[in-house]
């Protein structure tokens, strides 16, 4: 897959040698010429200097073919713009912008973009570890609002059956792993031991989750 980056800086750079590694054709955009050297020798990708929401650099980026594309400037305003014009004029399929100001949101809410905001992920995050450092998340979606949880069954679960784990509107249970292969949770499951139930839970479920868990 052929992905763009908008901005070379510690998160940039990061996702363009991540997604590098993974095999896809990357092109990085930065008006800094310097900020090449975050991405090291070996990154095989193309590096344009110019303005990251210019039509030409964007064109000369190949951004008619590109697959997907990342706003990750520091500056929310060039975020906003970069994240539009791939969409609206240039259809590219897969857009997603960094947003520092998580007030910006509902900008990009109304322009039908996908933000990430590192602020509230953050925040929603070091609560989950405090209050909750006994579930692990695996997955976090959104803008931290849900958690993918892998979750150990205790002995007081063992023989009920894995519904009793999902709250409405709350958690879900998606799937079972059981000596290594992964079950469908169908409401006739019944857990055992040494089962991880993988748990989709809503920030105001992760407490009762756990509370579950502790007392079985």
């Amino acid at each position: 897959m052929h992905m763009i980056i908008a901005g070379c800086g510690k998160v940039g750079s990061g996702l363009a040698l991540l997604l590098a590694q993974q095999g896809h054709t990357v092109t990085v955009i930065d008006r800094d010429p310097a900020a090449r050297d975050r991405l090291g020798v070996t990154f095989a990708g193309r590096f344009i200097t110019g303005v990251e929401f210019d039509r030409d650099v964007l064109l000369q980026a190949k951004i008619e073919t590109a697959d997907g594309l990342a706003a990750t400037t520091p500056d929310d305003e060039t975020n906003i713009v970069v994240a539009n014009v791939a969409r609206r004029f240039f259809h590219v399929p897969n857009v997603v912008a960094r947003i520092a100001n998580p007030a910006q949101a509902d900008v990009f809410s109304r322009l039908g973009l996908q933000t990430v905001a590192p602020t509230n992920w953050t925040i929603q995050r070091t609560a989950d570890i405090l209050t909750h450092g006994h579930l692990q998340s695996v997955l976090t979606l959104g803008g931290g609002e849900m958690d993918v949880m892998c979750v150990d069954i205790p002995s007081a679960l063992v023989g009920h059956s894995v519904r009793e784990l999902n709250i409405v509107n709350e958690t879900q249970v998606i799937a079972v792993v059981r000596h290594g292969r992964a079950l469908f949770p169908t409401s006739g499951l019944t857990l055992e031991a040494g089962d991880c139930a993988y748990v989709a839970a809503m920030s105001s479920g992760s407490e009762r989750l756990q509370r579950m868990i502790r007392v079985g």
